[in-house]
C-alpha cells in the first residue's frame, strides 16, 4: 500500500505510469491492483487492506499525477516527458554529470552550450528524477523570473519576495541564465540567489547559452566565480530541436 502523497516519491522504475492505480475513497491508500474478497457464493467485493473498508476504489492515472507534480514545481509543459534515460547519446557527458550531482546532493552544476543542444531538456529531466524520488525541487526559467524581478523593482516591492520560493528549496533548476534584459536588479538578484544557496550547501543546476567568461563579463564576476566552484559541462554538437528521442 502507498499513500497518494507518496506516488511522486516512487523511483521511476516502480511508478506504474503505464496503467491505472487505485485509491481508497476513505483513507487514500493507493495500490496497483485492488484486492477482491469473496463474500458468499460468487460475489466479489473490493476491500482496502489499510482501513478494511469494503468500498469500491477510485481509479487514478499515475502518469497524470506525476505530470501534475512536474507542472506544480515549474517544469514547462513541453518538457513533462523529459527523462535522463531518453537523453541523446551526444549528451552523455552532461547526463553523467547530472547523475553525479544527484548523488552528491549539494553544490552547483552549470550546463553551457549553444542553442538547441539539449541543456533545458536535461535540466528538466533532472527535475523529473528529483520528483520521482519524492524530494522538493523548484524550476525557475530566467526570462519570466527576470520579468517578475523587474516588476517588483518598478513597483518598489521586495525582490526577496520573488526569490523566496527558490532560496531554501533543496533542489533548484535555474534555466537559461542570461536570457532577457540583463539589468542591475537581475545581476543583484541572481548573485543573492546563488550565494545564499551555496552558503546553505543546497543543490543548484544552472543552464546558460554562454560560458563562464560571458557570465563574468555580462552578469557579474562573482556569479561566475561561484558557479565555477561546482561542475561545469560544455555541451556541443548540432541543434537537437526537432530530433525525435525514443
Amino acid at each position: 500500500m502507498r499513500s497518494l502523497r507518496s506516488l511522486a516519491s516512487m523511483p521511476t522504475g516502480n511508478v506504474p505510469t503505464d496503467r491505472t492505480a487505485f485509491v481508497c475513497r476513505d483513507c487514500a491508500a493507493v495500490w496497483d491492483k485492488p484486492a477482491l474478497e469473496h463474500l458468499g457464493g460468487m460475489r466479489l467485493t473490493v476491500r482496502c487492506d489499510t482501513c478494511l473498508t469494503p468500498a469500491p476504489p477510485e481509479p487514478i492515472d499515475v502518469a497524470a499525477q506525476v505530470r501534475r507534480t512536474m507542472v506544480s514545481v515549474g517544469v514547462p509543459v513541453q518538457y513533462l516527458d523529459a527523462t535522463l534515460e531518453r537523453g541523446h547519446q551526444r549528451q552523455q557527458d552532461a547526463i553523467d554529470a547530472i547523475q553525479a550531482w544527484l548523488v552528491r546532493r549539494t553544490g552547483e552544476l552549470l550546463l553551457t552550450g549553444s542553442v538547441g543542444c539539449g541543456k533545458s531538456y536535461l535540466a528538466m529531466a533532472a527535475a523529473r528524477a528529483i520528483v520521482d524520488r519524492g524530494e522538493r525541487v523548484r524550476v525557475a526559467e530566467m526570462l519570466p523570473l527576470g520579468r517578475k524581478l523587474q516588476a517588483a523593482f518598478r513597483q518598489d516591492s521586495s525582490e526577496d519576495e520573488v526569490l523566496e520560493p527558490y532560496l531554501v528549496v533543496s533542489w533548484l533548476v535555474l534555466d537559461d541564465l542570461g536570457a532577457g534584459i540583463v539589468s542591475d536588479v537581475i545581476r543583484r538578484s541572481v548573485l543573492a540567489l546563488i550565494d545564499e544557496r551555496q552558503n546553505a550547501k543546497l543543490s543548484t543546476l544552472v543552464t546558460c547559452n554562454f560560458g563562464l567568461d560571458w557570465i563574468a563579463e555580462r552578469l557579474d564576476e562573482r556569479i561566475a566565480s561561484r558557479l565555477s566552484a561546482g561542475t561545469v559541462v560544455t555541451m556541443d554538437g548540432p541543434d537537437l530541436r526537432g530530433v525525435v528521442i525514443v
